[in-house]
C-alpha cells in the first residue's frame, strides 16, 4: 500500500509539474488570487450600490416622464399663443386696412371741404359784392326819387308862377 500511495504521489507530481508548464495553467495561477480577493462584503457594496443606481434610475424616469408631460404642456401653450398671435397679426392687418381706408376718406372730405369752403368764401365775397351793388342801387334809387321830388316841386312853382 505504501508502494501504491507513493506511486500515486509520484504520478500526482508528474501531472503537476506538466500543468505548470502550460501556458493556461499559468493563467489560471495568476486570476484565482483576484477571485478569491473578492469577498462576500465587495458583493453586498455592490448590490447595494446598485439598489441604489436602481432607485436613482427610477426617480431620474419619473423626472423625465414628468419633465415629458410638462414638455407637452408647455407646447400645447405655444401652439395656443401661436394661433393667437396668428389672430391678432390678422386683426392688425384688417385694422392697418381699415385705417388706411380712414386716412383716404379724411383725405378726400378735407379736399371737399376745402372746395366747398372756397365755394362759400367766394360766395360771400359775391353776395358782399352784390350787397354793394343794391345798397349802391338804393342810394341812386334815392338820389334819383329826391331829385323827381325836386324837379316836380321845381314844375309845380313853375306852372304856379306861370
Amino acid at each position: 500500500m505504501k508502494q501504491s500511495a507513493v506511486m500515486v504521489i509520484q504520478r500526482n507530481a508528474a501531472i503537476h509539474a506538466e500543468l505548470q508548464a502550460w501556458p493556461w495553467w499559468k493563467l489560471f495561477t495568476r486570476v484565482k488570487p483576484l477571485i478569491n480577493i473578492h469577498s462576500a462584503r465587495d458583493i453586498e457594496k455592490a448590490e447595494n450600490e446598485l439598489k441604489v443606481v436602481k432607485a436613482k434610475v427610477v426617480k431620474l424616469e419619473e423626472d423625465m416622464s414628468s419633465l415629458t408631460e410638462h414638455n407637452t404642456t408647455l407646447t400645447d401653450e405655444i401652439d395656443d399663443l401661436k394661433g393667437q398671435l396668428r389672430g391678432e397679426r390678422e386683426a392688425m392687418s384688417q385694422m392697418e386696412a381699415m385705417y388706411e381706408n380712414e386716412v383716404v376718406n379724411r383725405r378726400s372730405q378735407e379736399d371737399e371741404y376745402n372746395t366747398v369752403k372756397e365755394k362759400y368764401e367766394a360766395l360771400l365775397d359775391s353776395n358782399k359784392k352784390l350787397q354793394e351793388e343794391v345798397s349802391e342801387a338804393k342810394a341812386k334809387a334815392t338820389e334819383v326819387k329826391s331829385q323827381k321830388e325836386n324837379l316836380l316841386i321845381v314844375n309845380e312853382e313853375e306852372d304856379n308862377t306861370a
